[in-house]
Parts: C-alpha cells; sequence; structure tokens
C-alpha cells in the first residue's frame, strides 16, 4: 500500500450549550430512580456512569419527567429558531436515571449519535459535570438543567467527589427523526 495522502487535523464545528434551572418533583424522581436500579433491567456499573444506574429507557414513558422536559424543549425549539442550523426534528431516545455515591463518577464520552443530550440534576452536590473541550463546568443543584450538542465530550471527577450523601439525576438523548416523504 502506497499512502498518498495523510491528515490528522481539527477543524471548528457549531454547537451548542444551555443551563437552565426547571422546577420538578426531585423526591419523587429521586423514588423512582432508587427503584429503577434495584430492578433486572439496571445497568449499575456497565456504562460510562461508574455508579448505579436504571435501564436507558425507564424514563421515557415518565409523566414526573416528561412534563417539564417539554417545557426545556420549547425552549430549545425558540433557540433553533433564533439560531438558524440547529436541529428541530427530533424524537426522544432514551431517558436513564443514576445515582453516584462516594467516589463514583461519570467517564469522559460523548452521546453520539444522538443529536441534543441533557442532563437533569435533582440533588445539591458538589460533584460537577466539566465540559472540557469548550471549558464549561455545570453545577449541580436541585433542577439545574444542562442541554447540550451530543457531540460534547463530558465527564465527572471520583477524587471530587467525596460528599457523603448521593448525587442524582437524569440523562437524556433525542436522535434525529425521519422526515416522511
Amino acid at each position: 500500500m502506497k499512502v498518498s495522502k495523510e491528515i490528522i487535523s481539527e477543524i471548528p464545528r457549531r454547537y451548542f450549550f444551555v443551563t437552565a434551572k426547571i422546577n420538578i418533583n426531585s423526591k419523587l424522581l429521586i423514588q423512582q430512580i432508587e427503584k429503577g436500579i434495584n430492578e433486572e433491567s439496571n445497568r449499575n456499573y456497565k456504562t460510562n456512569v461508574i455508579a448505579k444506574m436504571t435501564s436507558w429507557k425507564y424514563f421515557l414513558n415518565n409523566k414526573d419527567f416528561l412534563d417539564p422536559l417539554l417545557h426545556v424543549m420549547n425552549m430549545y425549539d425558540d433557540l433553533a429558531i433564533k439560531h438558524k442550523g440547529l436541529r428541530r426534528n427530533y424524537s426522544l431516545d432514551s431517558a436513564w436515571g443514576y445515582k453516584e455515591s462516594t467516589s463514583e463518577y461519570t467517564l469522559r464520552h460523548d452521546h453520539v449519535p444522538a443529536i441534543i443530550s441533557g442532563a437533569l440534576f435533582l440533588s445539591d452536590h458538589p460533584q460537577k459535570l466539566y465540559f472540557h473541550e469548550i471549558d464549561q463546568t455545570v453545577d449541580c443543584f436541585e433542577g439545574s438543567l444542562c442541554l447540550f450538542s451530543s457531540f460534547l465530550e463530558h465527564n465527572s471527577l471520583p477524587w471530587r467527589n467525596v460528599h457523603a450523601q448521593p448525587r442524582y439525576g437524569i440523562s437524556f438523548n433525542f436522535i434525529q427523526r425521519n422526515e416522511e416523504v
């Protein structure tokens, strides 16, 4: 084989990143996470979340999660209209809960092939979510939310999680919906 050209480089890429505070029934959602992490379908310690986790689809039909998420996605649609080029043809594909206890964390990862991803925090906790590529940090407070382009890598750090109380949250992904012709 004779290589005629080899390029390893980076290009600027358009992304979005939004933080907000929403009203949620965190106690009820935490109870539901506790139930889900004990079900047979859980994903405990089997994913980028090095902690206890529900199944990927656990919150897809959960009204207590979906009602506040609807307001978030209305805000995203307004943003997409204002800033042309953001995708508006999407559907919720996955939504899972997690519980990160002392020393537990999330590995650096992205959510591709999803197009819109988010994290909703259900408890006040000093553990932060880091987006290294764009130099952003999200503080974890009850009702804080982060919505972002799915290709953005993010993680939390184990040595920063020394708090006695666990950090609870729900992460979710939207995928591109196929248009019918």
